[in-house]
């Protein structure tokens, strides 16, 4: 359980950051409502926190499968 709780950090931080930027613009481009830092918080937390998951669960296989391809 530790290395899976590892990788789920490390891209639990990736998603995150990706997600507070796509938030924050879709803040600024009025697509979403500006309550404030918490509220973005929020936000990209709850989209990051799937995200990381499948990564986290099944990463190797969807990067595996990737690279067969090509």
């Amino acid at each position: 359980m530790s290395a899976f709780m590892r990788k789920f950090l490390l891209w639990y931080v990736a998603w995150f950051v990706i997600a507070v930027y796509f938030v924050h613009r879709a803040q600024d481009a009025e697509l979403i409502d500006s309550i404030g830092i918490w509220y973005t918080i929020y936000c990209a937390a709850g989209f990051a926190l799937p995200a990381a998951f499948v990564c986290a669960a099944f990463g190797k296989h969807i990067w595996s499968a990737f690279y067969l391809r090509r």
